[in-house]
């Protein structure tokens, strides 16, 4: 949180500095002339010149010097060094957190190649929570194997929250784990050391684009479990399927609302079609938050893949922890 706070202005970090912001907000939402606020799950307060608020009407404004001075500060006056993060739409900062960049999209050629006139920040707050993942990890490590599975939800589900805690488990299970950390959220990675425990026990291949990580990872590092955050390109499921082929596991993460959606997915339905993918965990959001709504084993056979709805005591209980 203090790689956060330091690069906002003067006037908001009485708001910002309270406890209920350091133990529980998961972003921060930054303004240009328009009300800033601070997300806490499913509860959303507005920033004001004393604390927060749940007036709208009492928010601070933020003007263009102070969205400039913050741009600055998060590219350590340098944006040319941060080119490619900014045209991602994303930095990375320390900590594992993440600032997701609003302004106007400068296109060239028909390519997305940066922003200007940047408008408003979103902070992503990381966190670990040491032991959310361990009621779960009795579905995904089995006596024989760590069976090849999804963590799905919309953005904010606290997907990247049980893979840390996973990695910890894994680890102190002692299988050899590799995170392919393509956006430096998932261990946080600052001058080479993560900023989390979770971690201690994984080799960690910090901002590497996630197809060539996996493949780096499996013919460098002999890991047992590949680990990384929100597949996206067949090329990264290509390299799975070349893992599992190799007898290495996988654990990633998959932006959908449900197991059906995900599987529509070209990544995901392509681990499908080649039998690849042993379990799929979907978590809930708002009041659901951190909660698996659903835990689906899949299995394959001659004419496609099976997908069963394994029973959660009760679906819906908060099994994940309140994240």
């Amino acid at each position: 949180m203090k790689n956060i706070i330091s690069v906002l202005p003067d006037r908001l970090k009485t708001a910002l500095g309270c406890k209920k912001v350091f133990s529980s907000a998961s972003e921060i939402t930054i303004r240009l002339e328009r009300p800033s606020c601070v997300s806490f799950g499913k509860e959303i307060l507005y920033i004001s010149s004393n604390g927060l608020t749940s007036d709208l009407s009492k928010a601070v404004l933020l003007y263009r010097y102070e969205i400039d001075d913050i741009f600055a500060k998060i590219c350590k006056s340098s944006v040319y060094s941060f080119e490619d993060q900014i045209r991602n739409g994303f930095i990375s900062l320390g900590g594992g957190h993440r600032v997701g960049i609003c302004g106007t999209a400068v296109v060239k050629n028909g390519d997305l190649v940066g922003f200007r006139d940047i408008n408003g920040f979103v902070f992503r707050i990381a966190r670990e929570i040491v032991g959310v993942a361990e009621n779960v990890s009795k579905y995904i490590i089995s006596p024989q194997k760590v069976v090849n599975t999804a963590i799905i939800s919309p953005p904010g589900g606290g997907k990247t929250t049980i893979l840390r805690d996973l990695c910890r488990i894994l680890g102190e299970k002692g299988y050899k784990v590799s995170v392919v950390d393509e956006r430096g959220e998932l261990c946080g990675v600052s001058d080479g050391v993560s900023s989390f425990s979770s971690c201690l026990l994984c080799d960690i291949l910090d901002c590497c684009p996630k197809a060539d990580g996996i493949d780096r990872a499996l013919r460098t590092l002999c890991p047992d479990v590949i680990v990384f955050d929100e597949i996206g390109s067949l090329c990264e499921a290509d390299n799975l399927v070349s893992a599992m082929n190799s007898g290495v596991s996988f654990i990633f993460s998959a932006h959908a609302e449900s197991f059906s959606q995900a599987a529509k997915r070209p990544a995901i339905k392509k681990l499908l079609d080649c039998g690849a993918l042993d379990l799929a965990i979907v978590l809930g959001t708002k009041e659901k938050r951190g909660t698996a709504v659903e835990i689906i084993s899949i299995t394959s056979g001659g004419d496609g893949y099976k997908a069963d709805r394994i029973d959660i005591d009760p679906v819906g209980k908060f099994i994940l922890g309140d994240i």
